[in-house]
């Protein structure tokens, strides 16, 4: 299991949620992120055109900010760690 997923499963146990929903958002998941990847690798979708800012540590803050509050502004953020 890789990481998104295993973030996506973690956030997705809702112990209110019948085991068999939390399955299949698992699922769903799993094919958009197989898709993704294909349309990727495919040339279809290029990550260079959704990479709108791309900023150092310092700026990672605002670029959260941003992200959250300015979404007409900000598409895609690299952090360079």
């Amino acid at each position: 299991m890789t990481m998104p997923e295993r973030l996506f499963l973690r956030l997705d146990e809702d112990p209110t949620q019948p085991k068999h929903v939390r399955a299949q958002r698992s699922l769903d998941f799993q094919r958009t992120m197989r898709l993704l990847v294909h349309w990727v690798e495919s040339g279809k979708v290029k990550l260079d055109d959704l990479i709108t800012h791309d900023v150092n540590a310092d700026q990672a803050a605002a670029m959260y900010d941003g992200l959250l509050n300015r979404r007409d502004e900000f598409l895609g953020v690299t952090i360079h760690w």
